[in-house]
């Protein structure tokens, strides 16, 4: 039986809405433009899509979170190295911490400090004994809980700067302290130079507080 174009169109109000709960599209003939249906799961789901996109994250506190490089670590102090103590200077301006004798007497110099630090000091050829070599022995001793370990640089050929590689070296753990002995120059014969050193000392952190009261020593001792 034929309808009423009011008829029609009052049809297809009605069935908009009912097949817009359902999730099924409208015939077109209904209207030359009928609304666009939205459908139960685009309604429950765009609104929080819609949030999660714009909302700014929150962390405790009320700030916003803060951006992290999960694939570094955390920064260490300014200045620091690896074990997070300084390193005050470099080989070539080491600290001088004076001159001992190497085969005469029994000359001492001690010094602290508590950081890594590099020291230099001249051991000397000062005896007449004929075929009389040098010697020169370093302990470190480091603070309480740390670790400082000891290396030595020196040419036993010549007279020149060593930065590297260290000539002999003492790497304790903590608690027990780092002594290198060292020996050159003359034997049973004279060679008729001077085997007068400068001895390059590098004071290395390695665990362990530093800096403050945390002092580590060094004791050179010449002709031993």
């Amino acid at each position: 039986m034929a309808r009423s174009g009011s008829a029609i169109r009052n049809l297809c109000v009605g069935g908009v809405a009912a097949l817009a709960t359902a999730g099924v599209a409208w015939l077109a003939a209904c209207s030359s433009d009928p609304p666009a249906p939205v459908f139960a799961e685009e309604e429950a789901s765009a609104p929080a899509a819609k949030d999660a996109g714009s909302a700014p994250r929150v962390c405790p506190g009320g700030e916003g979170c803060p951006v992290v490089d999960a694939g570094s670590d955390a920064p260490a102090e300014s200045g620091a190295d690896g074990g997070g103590c300084p390193t005050l200077n470099t080989c070539p301006t080491a600290r001088d911490i004076g001159r001992v004798s190497g085969d005469n007497n029994a000359d001492q110099q001690s010094t602290q400090g508590s950081s890594s630090e590099w020291l230099k000091i001249r051991v000397s050829e000062d005896s007449t004994v004929l075929g009389a070599s040098l010697k020169a022995t370093f302990t470190l001793v480091s603070p309480p809980a740390a670790n400082f370990d000891l290396f030595v640089y020196y040419d036993p050929l010549k007279d020149a700067t060593v930065c590297t590689p260290p000539t002999a070296k003492s790497t304790q753990q903590a608690g027990i302290s780092d002594t290198v002995s060292l020996s050159w120059g003359e034997g049973a014969v004279p060679n008729g130079s001077d085997d007068s050193r400068t001895v390059h000392v590098e004071v290395r952190h390695i665990s362990g507080p530093c800096g403050g009261t945390a002092k580590w020593t060094l004791v050179a001792q010449g002709n031993k």
